[in-house]
């Protein structure tokens, strides 16, 4: 077995490689991320062994590092039984190529640190490429490497190789910093204090993940607190990164909780968030409430760390605890609010006559109170501080809700689009500080709220929704994709476009013979949902959407 090089890596696995990259866990289902040291470093066998196996490739020298800086990058040394030989991630020595097979396994060497060409030694593929589940390489691989397995450094050590990479771009594609990734390391306080003083910790990348989303707290022990209380002071709007929630409604604090923590700092750690009942509180896109995460979390790790999975089910106890206390303070939690207007509800009939608000408790008839409309609802839901992004029971939120749930006027006529436009206003203003997690959020079915809004016609909405993202993130968003109806095509997924312009053929093949089985009242308002469609589609075409888009313009962010 010859050793190569990692541009002779690169060109081998070319046309196996589509540009995307993810740092979450495996909380996202459908990608199968691999998280843990044990399942990184199986990986990276498989990998290389993949590549090694081709043949007709010319061997390279590899020279020796020259000095400490420029030592291999490694992965810190397995806490728990690991299938990985131990020698795997050896350090270079001058007599290394060409010897045993577990030298030419190692594909960490001195060219990592020094090359920024975009090879990657920490690169995941999926041989049919059907489904984006792992990450691939980018042109920051160096730093990313370097952030992911920063525990296998000194402090110093840390903070001399962020200086000789310092000229690298420091952010991916997908909007993932080195502190995404250094979050991941499990590494204590100082070595994120070098990182702060030389790069931007930057914000939520394409998935809604902030840096906290990724938090493994290992090595902080008591100074998780005053770690959480830092980043919170850096936040130009104090407690929005604690509790801002990713495409899937999760929060930094219900994936914290899922980490594997001692008694004392549950309630510390629940104490230090800002409105953490409301996170506690809130469902995922599946429905599942925080306990279940963390019964899920602690199930998971029990065959590998059977003391992680007793840590987790204590932490469980301890914010049921919380929870209870909370209750009894505060009493019970009042459910009533954007979820059940988005589906249409008016309150609680009062002698079949009046209605009685469900929120403020006034008579909808009486002076100075608000009416039984939706929008005067939805403004009585957020004087009263309803939370206009969680999903319910069933995944949904009231944005989603919103766009695909038809309603009445109080006449019994049907809403029209132009209405529906301006209750989505009212729901996500301009000026709401969590405008990125309401836009992005999907729902249980996987569908983006962009996708829902444009294969429905509301070309206002589809207007306003991307006007309020920011300019390199709209591509994305409109390129999102959704899995296909059984029975549409071979292919499991199709984009945002594709499915707005099958739509259209379809609405368009109806129309052909509408005015002979349909009344003109009708045959109008099918013309008119043609014209929405129509609009939507220059929109999303405007916007830069592909009917069958890469995986890297699906998730591009940054350049």
């Amino acid at each position: 077995m010859e050793m190569k090089s990692f541009p002779q890596i690169k060109n081998a696995m070319r046309k196996k490689m589509d540009c995307s990259y993810k740092t979450y866990n495996n909380r996202f289902r459908d990608w199968f991320f691999p998280t843990t040291q044990v399942e990184r470093e199986q990986k990276i066998i498989e990998l290389y062994t993949s590549v090694s196996n081709q043949q007709n490739l010319a061997p390279v020298e590899i020279s020796p590092p020259q000095n400490r800086i420029l030592l291999p990058i490694r992965p810190s040394p397995p806490q728990q039984t690991s299938q990985v030989p131990g020698q795997l991630f050896s350090r270079p020595q001058q007599h290394l190529v060409g010897e045993s097979s577990q030298h030419r396994i190692s594909i960490s060497t001195a060219s990592t640190f020094t090359s920024s060409s975009g090879s990657s030694a920490y690169t995941h593929y999926d041989d049919s490429f059907s489904n984006p589940r792992f990450s691939v390489a980018t042109t920051n691989s160096s730093w990313h490497a370097l952030m992911l397995h920063a525990r296998s450094y000194s402090s110093g050590e840390f903070l001399n190789a962020m200086r000789r990479l310092r000229d690298l771009v420091k952010h991916d594609f997908a909007g993932n910093f080195p502190v995404h990734f250094l979050m991941s390391a499990g590494v204590g306080m100082d070595y994120f204090i070098h990182l702060v003083q030389q790069c931007d910790t930057g914000g939520q990348n394409v998935f809604g993940q902030n840096p906290l989303h990724v938090l493994n707290p290992r090595d902080l022990g008591d100074q998780l607190i005053s770690f959480l209380e830092y980043f919170n002071k850096r936040d130009p709007l104090p407690g929005v990164l604690l509790s801002q929630r990713d495409i899937y409604c999760v929060s930094p604090l219900q994936t914290l909780l899922q980490q594997p923590l001692e008694r004392s700092m549950y309630q510390q750690v629940l104490k230090t968030f800002p409105c953490a009942l409301i996170s506690l509180r809130s469902l995922d896109t599946s429905g599942r409430c925080v306990m279940e995460m963390m019964d899920n979390a602690s199930l998971r790790i029990k065959p590998e760390s059977p003391t992680d999975w007793g840590k987790i089910q204590i932490g469980i106890t301890e914010t049921s605890l919380f929870l209870s206390e909370a209750k009894v303070q505060s009493g019970s939690v009042q459910d009533y609010g954007f979820h059940d207007i988005a589906r249409g509800a008016r309150g609680t009939p009062l002698f079949n006559v009046l209605y009685v608000c469900r929120i403020c408790n006034q008579t909808c008839d009486q002076a100075n109170t608000h009416t039984t409309s939706y929008f005067d609802q939805m403004i009585c839901a957020w004087n009263y501080g309803r939370d206009c992004n969680a999903a319910d029971e069933f995944g949904m939120t009231p944005a989603h809700l919103l766009v695909t749930n038809p309603r009445c006027n109080i006449d019994g006529s049907s809403e029209k689009p132009s209405q529906t436009a301006e209750l989505f206003r009212t729901l996500l203003p301009r000026n709401y500080p969590n405008l990125r997690e309401a836009l992005h959020v999907l729902d249980p079915e996987g569908n983006s709220l962009i996708f829902n809004i444009a294969t429905r016609g509301f070309d206002e909405i589809l207007e306003y929704a991307l006007a309020l993202e920011e300019p390199s993130r709209r591509p994305a968003m409109v390129n999102a994709c959704a899995k296909r109806p059984k029975g549409k095509s071979s292919s499991k997924e199709w984009s945002v476009l594709e499915a707005v312009v099958d739509k259209l053929a379809d609405l368009d093949e109806r129309l052909k013979y509408a005015h002979l089985t349909m009344s003109d009242r009708m045959v109008g308002r099918l013309c008119e949902e043609s014209n929405r469609l129509k609009r939507c589609k220059h929109i999303l075409m405007a916007a830069g959407a592909k009917i069958d888009p890469s995986i890297t313009t699906r998730y591009k962010i940054y350049d």
